[in-house]
């Protein structure tokens, strides 16, 4: 059942910009003067993407425009047929497959999984391979943990119970550990610092808390565990301790594993500590792939500059709990409290630890496996779906819950690949490795493959996490595919079964019935993933007395999984895709309980949603590698450049920051943005105008525009990178720095503004606005022309 189951054109236009050299209002205009005016004089008849601006939900998240030209007889029989042909059961076996054991990046069964991924893609008569990279990761040889005081010690357990109803709890031999976090034997009294934000230094400092030597002890959320890590050390800590506490994943929130989908008093979350905020892959090969040619290029130990120098370890709540009760010291803010059954204080002491943590860096080949359906039209337009293989233990959700729907679809997409048929672009699957240490795989792929991406990648669709809850959906997205995106859940079913599954005791609003007085159900008469988004979302603004959003919003995109290196190094336009719960993440991420046992019967029974996924994954692909002219929406973009000035003209204030410099900073950018979006108006406009015509259009023609649509993206980059993480290359998006995974607006603006520092804020709008303007010239040529 498993191995079944599982069984060109000359594009020129902006080319500079699109192999990332520089796209100066200068260089665009001696471009377009070669071109010539005239050549971009065109018709476009059968324009799919978003022609009116953009509304915004009441929370804030971007929405679908009211008009898009996208009805259901548009969905080809290809894709029907496709959609039609995905198999719940095939997914369940390839999970099974899976997550059977643990498969951490590099070992040998990270190696068979990928094998078999090779397999199934080649079953699928589709070309494949594997691309093997060198890289360093870190291993764990031991660790230990010991807390006193006055009048007694503790032992940590550092390791996670057995639970009887799933087999495979006892059967992890990965140790909880921090990923890249450096051998050290310390000492201290510990400082509970919350969840280890800035901010949260920031008000220890101004308190007095003395933090210098001492222990940190940090709960999990909110941001990334690297930033907490950096954060300590920044502050002078000797070690950190990170723990899952009940009130964000735990008891207090809802029914522990197996009953339900929180962690348990021995939940322990592994991961990695590397800087993620400071760019991502190998930390040896920054900008460069680890490939044999780049051995000599490596950096030592200490050149890096995103590794941890101080230990740390994660921790269970039960763990966590004897050093909480016995801390003394000022009372914690309200906020800081927690969800066991007594009053947090902050320390420092007068509880005392030992943290021991030997580890090892080793260098270890990782493999990403890379199949690909060739285009009959345009071979060299590439849409990518990505979804990484590797996890820190059986990988139940992260990431075997998008890992068996890729293998899917491959079987899916190959049936019609025999029957005939192709895609006018080619479609891409990347299968990642090492995803779970810094986006290793994907990183070094993009990095390996830098021009060739930057000429050929139309998009890219990721899928790390595909279910991680039952309540609603989520979706990540650069704002120009967002529309494009929603409208395509219109025509993706939700199973019958899934709709009336009874609605989960601990989701808010579990104890109303319904008006005929039956128990609530998830989403009864939700007949696509669309509805089962909007009605999810619905709910939530109720919750808060907002009105319910028109349609389905999406957030942008930051950090933290594979559409990283093709977003923010590379540029292009990217996604991440899951169904969710309403509440904050899942409580067994990264432990021992995440498992086909877990996923099977606790999150999804029966892999509906799994199935829905990926017919929502594969169909976006196809439509997107199809459709003659790309649906990209650039009036989306000035919306949430506009929310983007709203914030950093209400932190500035904050922060005390404001200046007639900064006034006048702020209005140059205003003046960007605004422009921009007059210009993303005007080709909107002037392309619906055009939708009805019966002008003929001529393949170069639509290639010119597809071809500046994708520059225009390309455009917000600079190749300098942004001031202080120069790896990071886009000037509108990148991961907050206080967060990790987070989105920041005017990423190089917002950075001055965490630092207090009106030089830099300036020096970053200056940047920023060069960025806008190169991309504004893009889309008003073109639509001056059209």
């Amino acid at each position: 059942t498993i191995e079944r189951c599982a069984g060109q054109n000359d594009h020129t236009f902006f080319s500079l910009c699109a192999m990332g050299k520089d796209c100066s209002d200068k260089t665009l205009r001696i471009i377009l003067a070669a071109i010539g005016v005239s050549s971009l004089a065109f018709a476009v008849a059968i324009y799919v993407g978003t022609l009116n601006p953009s509304s915004r939900s009441s929370d804030g998240g971007h929405t679908a425009a009211a008009v898009y030209p996208w009805d259901v007889e548009d969905v080809s029989a290809s894709v029907r047929s496709f959609i039609d042909s995905v198999n719940a059961s095939c997914i369940d076996a390839n999970h099974y497959y899976l997550t059977r054991q643990t498969h951490v990046a590099g070992s040998a069964r990270d190696f068979e999984t990928a094998e078999w991924m090779n397999n199934v893609m080649k079953d699928a008569s589709l070309p494949s391979r594997i691309d093997t990279y060198n890289v360093m990761l870190s291993q764990q040889n031991g660790h230990n943990l010991k807390a006193w005081w006055s009048n007694g010690s503790y032992d940590a357990r550092l390791e996670e119970a057995i639970i009887d109803e799933d087999p495979s709890s006892g059967l992890s031999s990965i140790p909880t550990m921090h990923g890249y976090a450096p051998s050290g034997n310390v000492t201290g009294e510990v400082v509970y610092v919350n969840y280890g934000h800035q901010s949260d230094f920031e008000y220890l400092s101004n308190m007095g808390v003395d933090l210098k030597g001492k222990i940190a002890l940090a709960r999990y959320g909110q941001n990334f565990r690297g930033i907490k890590v950096e954060m300590a050390e920044k502050y002078g800590m000797a070690g950190v301790l990170i723990y899952s506490d009940p009130a964000d994943s735990g008891f207090s929130v809802g029914p522990e594993v197996p009953e339900g989908p929180f962690g348990t008093k021995w939940s322990v979350q592994r991961g990695s500590v590397h800087f993620l905020q400071l760019g991502p892959g190998d930390p040896t090969t920054p900008f460069f792939a680890s490939t044999p040619e780049n051995e000599g290029r490596r950096l030592g130990l200490d050149e890096i500059e995103t590794l941890p120098s101080i230990p740390s370890q994660p921790i269970s709540w039960g763990d966590a709990e004897p050093i909480l009760r016995t801390l003394a010291g000022m009372k914690a803010p309200e906020h800081w409290q927690g969800g066991l059954p007594f009053e947090y204080y902050i320390g420092p002491g007068p509880v005392k630890v030992n943290l021991f943590v030997n580890s090892s860096y080793i260098m270890t080949p990782i493999w990403n496996v890379m199949g690909m359906i060739e285009g009959s039209e345009e071979p060299d337009r590439w849409v990518v779906l990505g979804n990484h293989r590797d996890a820190w233990t059986f990988g139940g959700v992260d990431p075997s819950s998008g890992s068996a729907p890729m293998a899917e679809i491959a079987r899916a997409v190959g049936d019609l690949v025999r029957a005939g048929w192709r895609p006018r672009r080619s479609i891409v699957l990347g299968n990642w490795d090492a995803e779970e240490w810094a986006l290793v795989g994907s990183t070094e792929y993009v990095e390996d493959h830098y021009d060739e991406i930057r000429n050929k990648v139309v998009a890219y669709l990721n899928v790390d996490e595909a279910v991680v809850g039952q309540f609603s959906f989520r979706l990540l997205s650069t704002p120009s595919l967002s529309d494009f995106l929603i409208n395509v859940a219109k025509h993706i079913p939700i199973p019958e079964h899934i709709q009336e599954r009874p609605l989960p005791s601990f989701t808010a609003g579990s104890s109303a019935s319904s008006e005929d007085g039956a128990a609530p159900v998830l989403c009864r008469g939700c007949n696509t993933v669309y509805e089962y988004w909007l009605h999810g979302q619905s709910v939530i603004a109720s919750r808060s007395g907002s009105p319910p959003p028109p349609s389905p919003w999406s957030s942008n995109v930051g950090s933290g999984s594979d559409y990283t290196p093709f977003f923010q190094f590379a540029g292009v336009p990217s996604c991440d895709l899951r169904f969710t719960g309403d509440y904050s993440g899942y409580g067994v991420y990264h432990s021992n309980y995440d498992s086909y046992s877990f996923v099977s019967k606790q999150l999804d029974p029966g892999f509906g949603l799994h199935k829905a996924l990926a017919q929502y994954w594969g169909a976006a692909a196809m439509i997107l590698a199809d459709t003659e002219v790309l649906p990209f929406n650039y009036v989306a973009y000035g919306v949430e450049m506009k929310r983007g000035l709203a914030k950093f003209a209400a932190e500035v204030e904050e922060k005390g920051l404001t200046s007639g410099v900064l006034k006048a900073a702020y209005t140059q950018l205003s003046s960007a943005v605004s422009a921009f979006s007059d210009a993303a108006s005007a080709l909107n406009s002037r392309l619906a105008s055009l939708r009805s015509s019966s002008t003929s259009v001529s393949p170069s023609r639509i290639s010119e525009v597809n071809d500046a649509l994708m520059s225009a993206e390309r455009a917000f980059l600079s190749s300098e990178g942004l001031p202080g993480r120069e790896w990071y290359r886009h000037f509108i998006f990148a991961p907050a720095m206080d967060l990790g995974y987070g989105a920041a607006t005017f990423p190089a603006v917002m950075d001055g503004v965490l630092n207090y520092n009106s030089t830099q804020i300036e020096e970053g709008v200056r940047l920023t606005v060069e960025r806008i303007e190169a991309a504004t010239l893009i889309l008003s040529s073109t639509a001056t022309v059209a």
